[in-house]
């Protein structure tokens, strides 16, 4: 039988536990797990610039797109991408 880990290598002298793996190899796993979901949530994302806005008030047109920047326009202009919040809102009521 061909085995996994020869009992000679350095982690043979670690028990297997019921997963089949060492006990050390869960840890680091478990360990790097934790570490990226820390980094991915602690590291500064891409904030919203402003909202673009979508105002349907009319059925029988297309809706109406407005674009509300919370900063200026030299800021939107130097980046690549750039990232908004949207918000549907009809303006005008048809009572």
């Amino acid at each position: 039988m061909l085995h996994w880990y020869p009992e000679k290598s350095p982690g043979a002298k670690f028990p297997k536990n019921y997963l089949g793996g060492h006990p050390m190899e869960i840890v680091i796993a478990l360990a790097a797990i934790v570490i990226g979901f820390v980094i991915g949530r602690v590291l500064p994302r891409e904030r919203p610039l402003g909202d673009l806005r979508v105002d349907r008030s009319d059925p029988t047109c297309e809706p109406y797109l407005f674009l509300e920047l919370g900063t200026d326009v030299y800021a939107v202009m130097r980046k690549k991408h750039v990232t908004f919040r949207v918000k549907v809102e009809n303006l005008l009521s048809h009572d």
